[in-house]
């Protein structure tokens, strides 16, 4: 196999061999460097798609789609290559508490990404991202808060920002897709629709916890102009996921008899949410500048 690939090597012209190890080596490194977090872009890129699709806003909407594709069939493979590639540097990420959390929007991308293709009919499709998202979700929400809890207080790093509630982000993603698919599988809706229910619920937990010691960091000590970053968006953004989750929830049709009689707690707790979402709006427009 090693001949083989030197002959090949060997049979393209010179300039054309540097400019392919060029390439190689660019592809290395960008593996290596690859930042957890990019996973947002198939988030936010799939948010929109939804929106435009809800407004009959066909072609944009499809074309955004384009992008979210083409954007997952690349950063799935990069991922899988640097686990095996270049294991110390996922690992000193993953330890870190500053970026741990950026892995939760491999959940929230995957879900968000699974909600454009459930509105296409691709059922399957959506299945098999939901499960990825809780698969990724479970054993990271445990790892990302021991990494708070000893690696935080041991390094003396003091993080209190809006990237811990990329955490919740990703458990009401979860909550906003199972609600939609409970809706379109013809087996394990019943179990899909609890499962959608308790991250709804486990994610409004994490979010009372964060938020009260977000605002207290934010309040009571000294914020630098590197903190106020567009992280802080998040705070928002985890609220109003939360109104979609228990928007899908609210619309689903289920059989089960006690949540039948949450969807009014449902509907008031996602009106709430809604308010306190628009409401920050502003305040962090006075942030930012």
């Amino acid at each position: 196999m090693a001949s083989s690939g030197i002959f090949l090597l060997a049979s393209v012209p010179a300039r054309c061999q540097g400019s392919l190890i060029g390439v190689m080596v660019a592809l290395k490194n960008a593996i290596r460097t690859l930042y957890p977090g990019y996973f947002a872009l198939i988030m936010a890129t799939g948010i929109i798609s939804n929106g435009f699709y809800l407004l009959d806003v066909k072609p944009i909407s499809n074309a955004l789609l384009v992008v979210d594709s083409a954007a997952f069939l690349v950063l799935i493979p990069m991922t899988f290559a640097r686990v095996f590639m270049f294991p110390k540097q996922i690992w000193d990420d993953l330890v870190n508490p500053r970026l741990v959390f950026s892995f939760f929007t491999i959940v929230a991308g995957a879900n968000v990404f699974g909600v454009q293709l459930l509105l296409r009919g691709h059922v399957t499709l959506a299945v098999a991202l939901w499960c990825l998202s809780l698969a990724v979700w479970i054993p990271l929400s445990y790892f990302s808060f021991s990494v708070l809890t000893f690696r935080d207080t041991d390094q003396n790093v003091g993080v209190v920002g809006g990237g811990w509630l990329i955490a919740i982000v990703g458990a009401e993603s979860i909550a906003t897709l199972g609600g939609k698919l409970s809706a379109e599988v013809s087996s394990q809706a019943d179990l899909i629709f609890v499962v959608s229910h308790s991250f709804w619920g486990i994610g409004i937990l994490l979010y009372l916890i964060f938020v009260t010691l977000f605002a207290y960091r934010i309040f009571f000590f000294r914020v630098t102009a590197e903190e106020m970053n567009p992280l802080f968006w998040v705070v928002m953004g985890a609220a109003a996921i939360t109104v979609n989750a228990g928007s899908a929830m609210m619309i689903a049709e289920d059989q089960i008899g006690y949540l039948s009689n949450m969807k009014p707690f449902v509907d008031g707790i996602s009106l709430v949410f809604w308010a306190w979402a628009t409401w920050l709006i502003p305040l962090l427009v006075i942030f930012g500048v």
